[in-house]
């Protein structure tokens, strides 16, 4: 998601206290973003936007090597062992236009999405969840 496309009316240090708990944020820089430390997300230097970090499925997670570059296009993630089959689509509320979102079977999160954060379900793209499939699994999408 371009970070041109992210804003908002309310300023960061209103935000942040709303924002889940996450050990790797940082407080608001002079440019009206979140400091993020994580060594897992690769973001701009002018920090994260507090709406990008409100929808972070990503926040708070442990220790990990795993980097996930949140300034580029998306790529489909990688199949993963929990997720499922499609189970419904769901209205993206912050899309332009009618556009919906696919929502996946989870068995370790219930339900889950690709990309888009959507209220009520985990976002795949990214998991520290995610276990490759193994040879007894059925094909993911």
């Amino acid at each position: 998601m371009p970070w041109s496309i992210i804003s908002g009316s309310v300023s960061c240090a209103e935000t942040l206290p709303t924002l889940p708990e996450c050990r790797w944020r940082g407080p608001c820089n002079k440019h009206g973003n979140v400091e993020c430390n994580s060594l897992k997300i690769l973001k701009p230097e002018t920090g994260v936007p507090p709406e990008l970090c409100k929808r972070c499925s990503l926040a708070n997670h442990p220790v990990g090597n795993h980097t996930v570059a949140l300034t580029t296009a998306p790529t489909r993630p990688a199949a993963c062992r929990f997720r499922g089959s499609a189970i419904a689509l769901e209205v993206c509320p912050t899309c332009n236009g009618h556009v919906q979102v696919k929502v996946f079977a989870c068995s370790v999160f219930h339900s889950c999405t690709l990309f888009k954060p959507l209220d009520g379900h985990h976002v795949c793209d990214g998991c520290f969840e995610r276990q490759s499939p193994g040879p007894s699994d059925s094909p993911q999408p």
